[in-house]
């Protein structure tokens, strides 16, 4: 019950009425009612003598049975919040436990995490208790990545910000605000030392509902800027290559810029005001020389911009080289419509840091995978599923090793790992190194992404015949070999520019 009271029944009536837990913070039901969580789940273990009960105070309690009446508590286990977290104590919704006995519980709670229930409570696994709108990778950690939510279960309008470790696949740090998280993003490179170790630290910008803007420091989440210059909500937001400028995309169709300042205490200031949209403003990606924005509406309008007049730039951007491409409209992703599909179905879209592939999210769950740039119509790709509704965002990783997607409603994140997308850099003391150029796919010993010899490497061209009788001579491909050949042959077949940017000696 809300109350916190456990009602024990008999024939349609209630004969007793037992205090079990405390009813907790207040909530608001599906109905818009203002009432408590009390006791959300009670679990009868399979020897039928221990009725457990699970509340909003945090604690799983065990009470005794014995000749079908309920008794005295037998055992309790009180959920802490975790430093991850933070907040009040996390109220249980579910339980379950083995049925061969002992004293280690399953527990469900309202943020949607996992926890083994034991005398040393611990979380197993972390979720989200809210739609998941947005998700952001570090441009210099590959297996860290952050995710917005919208709407909490405690308190309408609240959101959350997490910073998750993909090879762990788990929680680091995350941090609640008192309104809607609409959209993330990293700064392109460090902008000052963490308050923890002074190792370089990157701003993490977070743009909500009612226009609130709040940049926090990535390793202690401390609040580094908070603004709120309009009064829509912030659907897009992305910091410059140069790190020089913060643009932030709004639903009142403009785009704000701001200026950002170094340093773990240092101030953003309000810059210039893009306005010329017809729409809410979706998408927007940088070019690699920071000197103009591209960014994209909901009217399918594209607009280009000079960041430090915030005007329309007129003329042709066809030579234009971006830092990222995240905009479904633009020739390089002209291709990704499937047919029948509107210009609201593709709801994200994410360039590999190669420039080699794509990734879209859409309204059917999915997550599908292109070459890039996508320009032919029913442009061949792979398609992934897992989402149980529509995929609000996806991104690939700064090595290009995995991509993160976000289900909205679903509540959840997919983690995929790349197979065979191979980098000409890696990243280097917080810095992008060029490798020297490889194989196409695969080096001459291994696979760069899975540790397995590619196919072997074509023999260059040869000035030959190319009739039977010899009186046509032409350039001919001599036949590729089914097999790597042993290591004193490759000098015969790998080509002068292979030959040139690889060491041979080395294999």
């Amino acid at each position: 019950m809300p109350s916190g009271s456990i009602y024990i029944w008999r024939n349609g009536a209630v004969v007793k009425s037992l205090a079990a837990h405390s009813k907790g913070p207040e909530i608001i039901s599906p109905t818009g009612a203002v009432t408590h969580s009390g006791v959300r789940c009670l679990r009868l273990r399979s020897n039928n003598s221990t009725l457990l009960s699970g509340g909003a105070d945090g604690c799983v309690r065990g009470w005794a049975i014995k000749e079908g009446k309920l008794g005295g508590e037998t055992l309790t286990f009180h959920l802490h919040r975790t430093d991850h977290t933070g907040g009040p104590k996390p109220a249980i919704r579910g339980l379950d436990c083995q049925d061969e006995g002992g004293d280690v519980f399953i527990a469900g709670t309202d943020n949607c995490d996992i926890w083994e229930v034991d005398k040393d409570p611990e979380p197993l696994v972390f979720g989200h208790s809210g739609p998941v709108n947005c998700v952001a990778t570090h441009p210099a950690k590959p297996a860290v990545f952050a995710s917005v939510i919208s709407v909490g279960s405690l308190q309408r309008g609240a959101g959350r910000v997490l910073l998750w470790q993909a090879d762990m696949r788990s929680l680091t740090r995350s941090a609640s605000v008192n309104y809607a998280c609409k959209s993330c993003s990293f700064s392109c490179s460090a902008l000052g030392s963490s308050a923890v170790d002074d190792s370089p630290s990157h701003h993490l910008a977070v743009g909500g509902d009612g226009g609130h803007l709040l940049v926090l420091e990535e390793g202690t989440f401390a609040t580094i800027f908070k603004d709120k210059w309009g009064s829509s909500a912030i659907d897009v937001l992305k910091y410059s290559p140069s790190n020089q400028f913060l643009a932030v995309g709004s639903h009142d169709f403009f785009v704000d810029l701001y200026i950002v300042r170094n340093g773990r205490d240092g101030q953003y200031q309000r810059h210039k005001r893009c306005a010329g949209h017809n729409s809410t403003v979706t998408q927007m990606d940088w070019s690699a020389d920071s000197r103009v924005i591209m960014t994209n509406d909901q009217s399918y309008e594209s607009l280009v911009w000079d960041p430090e007049s915030a005007r329309k730039v007129p003329h042709s951007q066809h030579n234009q080289a971006w830092h990222s491409w995240t905009c479904t409209l633009g020739f390089p992703v002209m291709g990704i419509w499937q047919e029948g599909n509107d210009g609201t179905d593709v709801n994200s879209v994410c360039r590999s840091n190669n420039e080699q592939f794509l990734v879209t999210a859409d309204d059917h769950s999915c997550v599908r995978l292109y070459y890039f740039p996508c320009v032919v119509e029913s442009a061949p790709n792979r398609l992934y599923r897992g989402h149980s509704s529509h995929v609000t965002c996806v991104r690939f990783s700064c090595d290009d090793r995995r991509v993160v997607s976000s289900g909205g409603v679903d509540q959840a994140l997919l983690l995929f790992e790349t197979h065979g997308i191979s980098q000409d850099w890696e990243w280097q003391q917080g810095k992008r190194k060029n490798l020297p150029s490889k194989h196409p796919r695969c080096d001459l010993k291994q696979c760069v992404a899975c540790g397995e010899r590619g196919p072997p490497p074509k023999p260059p061209l040869v000035w030959a015949a190319t009739d039977q009788e010899g009186k046509l001579m032409g350039w001919v491909q001599p036949p590729i070999p089914d097999h790597w050949p042993d290591e004193e042959d490759i000098g015969d077949i790998v080509c002068d520019k292979l030959e040139k940017d690889l060491n041979i000696e080395d294999y």
